[in-house]
């Protein structure tokens, strides 16, 4: 179900900016969306008001890391709220860094706005959700991470329980699947996927599919 009620979208290009609006407006005509284009704006709203989804571009016209300061500062003032980075930056550092600041999802805007609508509506229906690009430049980045000789430290620490929910993520299984499978619920599975991750070194579900498929767990 639907539970996002306002929107912040800071984005500096108009628009662009306009795209978004009008994919949110499809998905839900009543919809509270406000927009700025500085850094500076977006965290005053942030500190002065809550919202349900943020959806900002990595780089402002007064800030070129804004987006990632931003998805940081809506975590810690209201960390129920789901973010979604829009920007012309695909490369890996970045995409690690958005993913790690705590985006649930990630697009780029060379990329169709077919796509950005299947993002949006993946994050506010409470799914993560990285583009193919995105995707595609996390598993380059966890390729050149790979260790080829044997059994990784990373698994050998690994319990039981971390192991199976790493197969389960591996096999594309939904989170409210997996936390049936496990009698969790499931906040208590997206929280423990992210302890995982961090676990094991690698960014996202992307990161946890590569690391279930060297050490053969899938």
């Amino acid at each position: 179900m639907d539970k996002v009620k306002s929107v912040l979208i800071a984005e500096d290009f108009p628009l662009m900016t306009a795209s978004i609006k009008r994919i949110l407006y499809d998905i839900n005509p009543e919809y509270d969306v406000q927009c700025v284009s500085r850094l500076a704006e977006a965290e005053k709203m942030l500190l002065r008001q809550s919202f349900d989804l943020l959806i900002a571009d990595v780089q402002l016209f007064d800030e070129k890391q804004a987006g990632l300061r931003l998805v940081t500062l809506a975590r810690q003032q209201h960390p129920a709220i789901r973010s979604v980075i829009y920007t012309q930056f695909d490369d890996a550092e970045v995409v690690q860094a958005g993913v790690l600041a705590g985006a649930n999802g990630y697009v780029v805007k060379y990329e169709t706005e077919a796509q950005l609508r299947l993002v949006l509506q993946a994050v506010v229906d409470g799914e993560e959700y990285l583009s193919p690009a995105v995707a595609r430049t996390l598993i380059q980045l966890q390729q050149r991470r790979v260790d080829a000789d044997g059994q990784s430290n990373e698994l050998k620490a690994l319990t039981l329980d971390e192991l199976a929910i790493i197969k389960l993520v591996a096999e594309d299984m939904p989170k409210k699947e997996i936390a049936a499978q496990m009698n969790l619920s499931p906040s208590a599975i997206y929280a423990q996927v992210k302890r995982i991750a961090e676990k094991i070194g690698v960014v996202g579900d992307v990161g946890i599919a590569l690391f279930a498929r060297k050490n053969g767990l899938i």
